[in-house]
């Protein structure tokens, strides 16, 4: 469903997809005008990157399109990184749990809203998982020489350098 909603508003885009995604978009005859390129996740997270880094070959599942992202940039070359948009505040310090993406509305979850858990045991867990995918793309990072920034105000992410997103564009 989320294909076919963004599908129109994707004109000419190159998109890096889950390769199990693939059968789902070949299927429904979707994105035929963008480039789509397929990454081959393992099913665990416990594969640990080459020295290369390389995305070519079966890598380790992400817990969440930031570390997809992040990888990808990492793959391609970028010296810099600058980290926009990464909050990862599904819940928060007073205890409270709030899923939800950045925007309002009752399809601010696009596969329905979730309600909150009887125990956020799991979501502790998942955060600590999240935390140690972001540690290795860090250390990853630094061996190839690459900086990332934290340009995101406010937010959980704390293993990046902050930098206010205003001075980027002077």
């Amino acid at each position: 469903k989320w294909f076919k909603v963004m599908e129109p508003l994707m004109n000419k885009t190159t998109l890096f997809l889950g390769y199990s995604d693939r059968q789902i978009i070949l299927e429904n005859k979707l994105f035929n005008y963008d480039k789509v390129y397929y990454i081959d996740f393992d099913d665990t997270r416990s594969r640990i990157f080459n020295k290369r880094f390389e995305l070519t070959g079966c890598v380790p599942s992400v817990s969440s399109v930031s570390i997809m992202a992040l990888m990808l940039a990492i793959y391609l070359g970028f010296k810099e990184i600058f980290l926009l948009g990464i909050e990862h505040t599904s819940f928060k310090l007073d205890g409270n749990f709030e899923y939800r993406h950045f925007y309002e509305g009752k399809d601010a979850n696009a596969t329905g809203e979730m309600p909150n858990p009887e125990d956020l045991e799991v979501e502790f867990s998942g955060l600590v998982n999240l935390w140690q995918q972001y540690k290795v793309l860090r250390s990853c990072a630094t061996a190839k020489g690459i900086k990332i920034f934290n340009a995101t105000e406010g937010g959980l992410l704390d293993l990046f350098s902050r930098v206010k997103y205003e001075t980027l564009f002077k």
